[in-house]
């Protein structure tokens, strides 16, 4: 299906969160550009008394405190733009998740074991909360570059038509080379997110057979590929974003000459006496913020691509998901008839044209039927026929003459009673899990539970858990489940390798229980390799028990593994761009302050090559730092990956057992991407910024040493108080955040892996609930805490403002 072409692709009619934040966001974007006129006007009429006529400060006492009130408008409107933001983003994440998991659920088992369910997985969990950084960055940037630029254009119109002029030509060039670097990347942001995809699952594989390659001394050796994995996601995701950060160069070089073009025309026009000082530093202060706008939504356009790329995906799940069944009621006591069905399945047919007729009360083996046989000729495909779960390609299947595709879905599969392959469970004890296999079920209780156990010589594993049993243990506890069903309203049992993994005694116990569920009057469809008085195979070594996550030792880490030689190098680099950003107004303002005295042009040259020279320069260092800085991250990324999987391999093979559902997963992708993203996003702009604090600072200082230190002090109680909020607010939240995650991740897998059985017992939307509440919980708690969300930004823009 073609992607929509907006900006928002289909967050808005997927996510009522999304509408809402899109109204809230563009009303406060609205008071913003308000409260930025009012501070420019402030600001510019009170420089303008000082410079031109020397007024005193109780003259100029008007203007200062208009200027206070447009500064804490600024900061009260940040503060309720990041808490709108930041909701929009928990609500949007528990919608869309719901909406995948659902579409997942009504495709079925075969599309999710097609599709994996650690992929799918990941686009629920780890894809889904790439909208983090969607909803705090990109979209409030983009509302705000939709509504800002308009309002504080026109006031730049309605105060000097020579400056809109050139403001009105140069922004639509800023959306125009966006849009044009963004559809040169379109296909390489897609395979970006195909390569985190698949370091999900390959990962989410080495983990699952982790106990395994640990019994065979094979473990350790995986770390070569745990390296290699790394290594090619971050060479992919790298070559990305050099062409995707060429948007925020193109905007940044497109803002910046743009800004030197209205300042020099504005110190001309000084010179000449076509303009008055006060109007000049006005338009001055507010066309930047035409451009600044369009440049933050560029450059946090990036930071939303993955969450963009998740919104598509989610999409096309949820627009392609067929619909359900039919609406009508199976017959009680019916026969069950397949006719020639054929299924395609790898370049062939399998089953190829089987048929036969199941009747109360016998039981039908499928073996020696034309189109059936040995391995890999269908059986597990038919009985995956019989539930719905596949599709046929040809004949047909009915139930009491009627085609079985007609019934509720639902309501047919409460008359079926079946045994996987290899069977899989949703946790607890025995007890509790044959309870699950009944809950669709009229009799739904402990009613012979203690019988059917007995039957299948398991009645002392009632209360054991089932993460603790044996393969030939868990594949008995899955033939009780059944011939549970079948004392309520199941009256068709399909077997699919029922005696598999059992010795021989066992076995014949179990074949003796089937027969007399089949002469109470069940339809039994058998599939076996092996004759029913034949026994199988010896009882397997006994799984490991699994230890809980909380067992697991602590990841331990140092800040300074973070900081790397390539880490230093793109501190620098971010430093000088924004140091001549800093040199760009300065040389701006000392431009158009000479020139309000109209002294010769040519005292102006210097100043006027200066301007272009750090517009420039401001855009070229920051796309290399971006550049430098993302490598030397993913770079320590894929190291850290390969230590914790060393440390995961010394664990030894029963502790290992414990990561098989999520933990270790959770471990090697989205712990190392959060540590990784610390380096851009945490580490760097701190040290970015004392490094530009301490430069202007002295600056200031040689200029009028009473500025320096005052600006050194606002400074230092901004680099105080405003991690102070931050943490203040957020403590909590920040601490469960990610247990949370993994709490949400684990149930996700938990469910998509367990689907079939969880579909056929009809015990899927009890468990889609409980995910649901766990979903409401995590996004409650984020919700609560987003009040504090914006308490930093709020706190700078008070302190430095």
């Amino acid at each position: 299906m073609s992607r929509s072409a907006s900006p928002l692709g289909a967050l808005p009619r997927l996510s009522a969160s999304a509408r809402r934040a899109l109204l809230v966001g563009g009303i406060l974007a609205a008071a913003h550009a308000a409260a930025l006129i009012v501070q420019a006007w402030s600001l510019a009429s009170a420089l303008a008394a000082v410079v031109s006529h020397g007024a005193r400060p109780d003259a100029i006492s008007g203007y200062l405190a208009v200027l206070a009130g447009a500064v804490v408008a600024r900061a009260v409107l940040g503060w309720a733009t990041e808490t709108v933001s930041a909701r929009a983003a928990a609500g949007a994440k528990e919608e869309l998740r719901a909406r995948l998991l659902d579409a997942a659920l009504r495709r079925g088992p075969e599309w999710i074991r097609e599709r994996g369910a650690a992929q799918v997985t990941a686009l629920a969990t780890k894809g889904l909360d790439a909208l983090d950084a969607y909803f705090t960055k990109y979209l409030p940037a983009l509302v705000t570059a939709a509504v800002v630029p308009p309002l504080v254009g026109a006031w730049i119109l309605f105060s000097d038509w020579v400056s809109a002029l050139v403001v009105v030509l140069t922004v639509p060039l800023v959306p125009l080379f966006a849009w044009l670097v963004g559809k040169y990347t379109e296909q390489r942001t897609s395979r970006a997110a195909d390569a985190v995809q698949r370091l999900s699952g390959q990962l989410l594989e080495l983990v699952r057979a982790l106990p395994v390659l640990t019994a065979f001394g094979r473990a350790r050796a995986q770390g070569a590929v745990v390296r290699r994995v790394s290594d090619n996601h971050r060479r992919t995701t790298v070559a990305t974003l050099r062409i995707a950060f060429l948007s925020a160069l193109v905007l940044e070089l497109l803002s910046s000459l743009s800004v030197a073009v209205v300042a020099v025309g504005i110190g001309l026009r000084l010179v000449s006496g076509e303009l008055d000082l006060a109007t000049g530093l006005l338009v001055l202060v507010l066309a930047p913020e035409c451009y600044l706008p369009l440049r933050a939504a560029g450059a946090a356009h990036h930071a939303s691509e993955d969450g963009v790329e998740a919104v598509h995906r989610v999409a096309e799940i949820v627009d392609g998901t067929p619909e359900g069944g039919g609406h009508d009621v199976p017959p009680d006591d019916a026969t069950l008839r397949v006719r020639g069905l054929r299924v395609r399945r790898r370049g062939g047919a399998a089953p190829d044209g089987i048929s036969f007729t199941a009747r109360p009360g016998e039981i039908v083996r499928l073996e020696g039927f034309d189109g059936i046989g040995p391995s890999g000729s269908g059986k597990s495909t038919t009985l995956s026929a019989l539930l719905g779960f596949t599709a046929p390609d040809g004949g047909e299947i009915t139930c009491g003459g009627v085609d079985v595709g007609r019934f509720d879905r639902a309501l047919w599969r409460r008359r079926i009673a079946w045994v996987p392959q290899h069977p899989t469970f949703t946790g607890g004890t025995v007890a509790d899990e044959l309870r699950v296999a009944v809950a669709d079920q009229p009799a739904g209780t402990d009613a012979g539970l203690d019988d059917v156990l007995a039957d299948v010589a398991a009645g002392h594993l009632r209360d054991r858990r089932v993460d603790e049993l044996s393969t030939g243990e868990r594949q008995r506890v899955a033939v009780a489940r059944a011939l549970l069903r079948t004392r309520g309203e199941a009256a068709i049992l399909l077997l699919d390798e029922p005696t598999a993994h059992l010795d021989a005694s066992t076995a014949h116990r179990v074949a003796a229980a089937i027969r007399r569920a089949a002469e109470a009057g069940a339809e039994a469809v058998l599939a076996s390799h092996r004759a029913a008085a034949r026994a199988g195979e010896p009882e397997p070594v006994p799984e490991p028990p699994r230890t809980a996550a909380a067992d697991l030792p602590p990841a331990r880490g140092r800040l300074r593994d973070l900081v790397t030689p390539r880490t230093l190098f793109g501190v620098a680099l971010g430093a000088l761009s924004l140091l001549s950003g800093l040199a760009l107004t300065a040389t701006s303002a000392w431009l158009i302050a000479r020139a309000s005295q109209q002294p010769p042009i040519l005292t102006l040259s210097v100043a006027v090559v200066g301007v272009r020279t750090f517009a420039l320069s401001r855009a070229v260092l920051r796309y290399a730092e971006r550049l430098v800085t993302h490598d030397a991250a993913f770079r320590m990324s894929g190291e850290l990956r390969e230590r914790l999987w060393d440390a995961l391999v010394r664990l030894g093979p029963v502790r290992t057992a414990a990561l098989r559902r999520g933990e270790g997963v959770a471990r090697l992708v989205d712990d190392v991407d959060a540590v990784r993203d610390l380096v851009p996003r945490v580490l760097l702009p701190p040290l970015v910024a004392v490094v530009v604090a301490v430069a202007a600072v002295v600056l200031q200082a040689f200029v009028l040493p009473e500025a320096g230190a005052l600006l050194a002090g606002a400074l230092l109680a901004a680099c105080v108080a405003a991690p102070l909020a931050a943490v203040a607010a957020e403590r909590r939240a920040s601490a469960a955040a990610p247990e949370g995650r993994r709490r949400v991740a684990a149930r996700v897998l938990a469910l998509l892996d367990g689907s079939a059985e969880l579909l056929a017992f009809g015990a899927h939307a009890a468990r889609r609930a409980e995910q649901a509440a766990e979903d409401s919980r995590i996004a409650s708690r984020a919700r609560r805490a987003t009040f504090g969300a914006g308490a930093a930004t709020a706190a700078s823009t008070l302190l430095v403002g």
